[in-house]
């Protein structure tokens, strides 16, 4: 008996064995274990033992597909209705597009080549390619006939001058000529251009608003628009609060939002800020509506004055 073989089995080693009855017993395992014979530095794997190879060579598995009939697990090529779909459909469309002059020849041509993809599918019993063929054939059919009828539309819109089938729709139903449709086009994209200027010049002028009190329009933006109205508010508040006399205020949660109209907060620089809700404690301690209008340096960043008048 030659060098005895060894494998591992539960992390423990089983032998010895013989090379031929080591190799049966690889033969008719699920695994490939860790073996070991004299001369081997260590358990090595079975698989990278050139002696054992001849042994390790596995059957592809067979699925059962009836009784006594056997198929490979293999799917077979092209069984996919998808493809089949896609294929069909989009010969259809392709060929109505090439060859929309020759409509009838090759309405002909395809449908017997579809007939004949059909069988061939149905003879091989690739039944979901077939199945997607034929939904490929219908919706291919109806493909055809709309690229076909744009195509040839196409033709007729550009010997009549035209830039488009649309176009030559647009003006059969606005009863214009080709001149007259081209004038409208341009006039609607200038007047796009022209609002989309607007717009921009709009956004600039908010940006530029936003940022410098003195480039806003009036009161309104300087209000809506100006990032820094919110200290302006804070501001006036604190100044207020510094003047009661008697307890702390009640403000509403959106405290001097109002102002008035016009441009003269741009033109003086200085912004009147009004609330005409707040509560003051008066010297009986009850709490007298008022209405508290603050003057405000947007130069300076500043409060100039504030008046508390009970209503």
């Amino acid at each position: 008996m030659s060098d005895p073989w060894y494998y591992a089995k539960d992390g423990k080693p089983t032998g010895p064995f013989s090379l031929k009855e080591i190799g049966v017993l690889l033969s008719q395992s699920t695994d490939y274990p860790l073996v070991w014979r004299s001369g081997f530095p260590g358990w090595v794997r079975a698989e990278d033992v050139k002696d054992l190879a001849p042994y390790l060579v596995r059957p592809p598995p067979l699925v059962s597909a009836g009784k006594d009939r056997f198929a490979t697990s293999t799917p077979r090529r092209f069984n996919s209705w998808l493809l089949g779909f896609l294929l069909v459909a989009g010969v259809w469309a392709i060929s109505g597009y090439v060859f929309y002059r020759d409509v009838t020849i090759i309405t002909i041509v395809l449908a017997a080549g579809s007939i004949l993809a059909l069988i061939a599918t149905a003879w091989r019993r690739q039944f979901r390619f077939f199945a997607g063929c034929l939904l490929g054939v219908g919706l291919g059919i109806f493909a055809k006939e709309i690229v076909v009828n744009e195509r040839l539309d196409f033709d007729k819109a550009t010997a009549l001058g035209f830039s488009s089938a649309s176009d030559m729709r647009e003006a059969a139903r606005l009863n214009l000529t080709p001149q007259q449709l081209a004038t409208r086009h341009a006039a609607e994209a200038a007047r796009v251009a022209a609002e989309q200027k607007h717009l921009a010049e709009q956004e600039a002028a908010i940006n530029a608003c936003r940022n410098d009190w003195s480039k806003c329009a009036d009161n309104g933006e300087i209000v809506n628009k100006y990032s820094d109205w919110s200290m302006v508010q804070v501001r006036c508040k604190i100044a207020a609060d510094n003047q009661a006399r008697y307890g702390d205020p009640q403000w509403p949660s959106g405290y001097f939002g109002t102002y008035l109209r016009g441009n003269d907060y741009v033109k003086t620089g200085v912004a009147v800020a009004i609330e005409p809700d707040a509560r003051f404690q008066n010297g009986f301690g009850a709490m007298v509506h008022s209405e508290v209008i603050c003057k405000y340096d947007l130069r300076a960043k500043k409060v100039v004055d504030v008046s508390i008048a009970p209503k």
